[in-house]
Formats: C-alpha cells, structure tokens, sequence
C-alpha cells in the first residue's frame, strides 16, 4: 500500500487504513508527522471522521438549555429584589427609630432611668428581627419556588 501520492500528501487508501486501525506502526508514526503539518490531508481526514463521528440528540436540547436559563435568571432576579426590599426595610426601621438622627444613641448624665446603650441597643435589634420576621411572612414565596422546582 502507499500512503503518499506524487504532490507528497496522503491517499485515500492510506486515510482509509488510518481510520480503520489498519496501518502498521511505523507507517502511522510516519502518517501522524505527515498529518502534524498538512492541512490539506487532516481536512480530508476530518471528513472521513465527521459523518460517522457526530451523533445528533433524539430531541432539541436548545429549548431546554434556553428555559434553564431563564429558570436561573428569575431566581437570580427574585434574591436581588428581595435583598434590596430587606435593606430598604431596614433603612426605613434605622431611620424611623432615630438611629440616623442620634436620638436612638443619646444618653443624658446623671438620668437614673435611662437605660443603657447595650439595652437600647438588644432593644432595637429585637424590634428589627421582629419586624423583619413579619414582613416576611406576609410574602408567600411558596408559588415562585414551586415554579422554579417544575
């Protein structure tokens, strides 16, 4: 068999013998050089590779990568809202319980019924979990997750 034809590029025969497993070892170290430099002879040898190679899929993965995506981008969407409505909250208590304004921190001297900062401060913090808990129990979530599941 010959594996070179007169231009210095492989036969068909040989490509055939290559992809069949049917070379030899010296003519396929000799053919894998040959290959390692010739486009024109991996172009012919991709062809013969290309039609029994590729499989197409019994159904179109297209719609079903598409609705994955869009699945993640709602439930990326729904964690930025509602991380922004949890800091406006917030934002809205702070502001509404004088925080901002220095009445939540001022303490007069001297005063026997003022209570301390870390009362003031256990204080506040119960009243934002509390109202943190509540508005989140008036969203029910429940049908935006059992969208996401199907």
């Amino acid at each position: 068999m010959t594996l070179f034809d007169r231009d210095g590029h492989l036969t068909g025969q040989a490509l055939a013998a290559l992809q069949a497993g049917g070379l030899p070892e010296e003519s396929r170290l000799e053919v894998a050089e040959h290959l390692a430099s010739c486009d024109r002879c991996v172009a012919a040898y991709s062809a013969l590779l290309s039609p029994a190679g590729l499989l197409t899929p019994r159904e179109p993965v297209a719609p079903r990568v598409m609705e994955t995506l869009r699945r993640r981008e709602r439930r990326l969407q729904l964690r930025q809202w509602s991380t922004m409505a949890v800091a406006a909250c917030l934002a809205i208590v702070f502001w509404v319980s004088g925080v901002f304004t220095g009445s939540f921190w001022s303490r007069t001297e001297g005063e026997e019924d003022t209570p301390s900062l870390a009362r003031q401060t256990a204080a506040f913090v119960d009243q934002v979990s509390q109202k943190t808990g509540d508005l989140m129990n008036r969203f029910d979530l429940r049908e935006v997750f059992q969208n996401e599941k199907e």
